[in-house]
């Protein structure tokens, strides 16, 4: 064999030991990428919606404030006048509550009546604004009607000044005055009070409800669709 053929035996025969080298260095089932479907490319994107959606619940909120500014406003003056009114009675107390407070408060129910929203969780909260303002109707009502009925009559007294000049008889004088009032009437307005009281129980969860709301409001409002 010349040097010519050997030489080309010998590369026949390497590139046959590096071929077979290569194929056994690749693994049997070589494991494949999964494909890409999508990219997320939309952080921008949904900081944009996230931006929208504060807007759009801002806006529900905002909405409902406008609508109980009124309601609000009246319901100061109200009360006011229920801190006035603790200073009178019976006849008195009677005659400012029919003249005064509930035509004021018959004004903010039906304001407050109308007031709705496009969220429940508002509507929710609006209806216990309604017990609130609800239940201290009613017992205004009912202590100005207590208050006219058990009202004090004013009564003739006969009293005694003694004998006259000449000590044959005694002589009286009449006066009016008002009846006797007994304690379980006191006792009956200042439950009446109390009751007025704590419809404010009912107010201070209104608005420990409506402070929640504000501060959860994406997750409580946004939440709704």
């Amino acid at each position: 064999m010349n040097k010519k053929s050997l030489f080309l035996t010998v590369s026949v025969l390497a590139l046959g030991l590096g071929t077979a080298a290569w194929k056994l260095a690749l693994p049997v089932q070589a494991e494949q990428p999964p494909a890409i479907k999508y990219e997320v490319t939309e952080l921008d994107d949904r900081k944009n919606l996230m931006r929208i959606e504060s807007a759009r619940v801002d806006g529900i909120l905002k909405a409902y404030g406008d609508k109980m500014y009124l309601a609000e406003k009246i319901d100061n003056e109200v009360r006011a006048m229920i801190i006035e009114s603790n200073k009178l009675k019976f006849e008195d107390l009677s005659n400012f509550l029919d003249k005064k407070v509930l035509p004021k408060s018959q004004e903010l129910l039906s304001v407050a009546g109308g007031i709705t929203s496009e969220s429940s969780a508002l509507r929710s909260l609006h209806d216990i604004y309604l017990e609130y303002i609800t239940e201290r109707h009613q017992a205004l009502t009912a202590l100005a009607t207590f208050a006219r009925e058990k009202a004090p009559k004013t009564v003739r007294v006969r009293e005694y000044e003694g004998n006259n000049w000449h000590g044959s008889y005694s002589s009286f004088n009449y006066s009016n005055t008002d009846e006797h009032i007994p304690h379980s009437v006191y006792e009956r307005v200042a439950s009446y009070r109390q009751q007025i009281a704590q419809a404010d129980t009912i107010r201070n969860r209104y608005y420990n409800k409506k402070d929640y709301i504000k501060r959860n409001k994406l997750e409580v409002i946004g939440e709704e669709k």
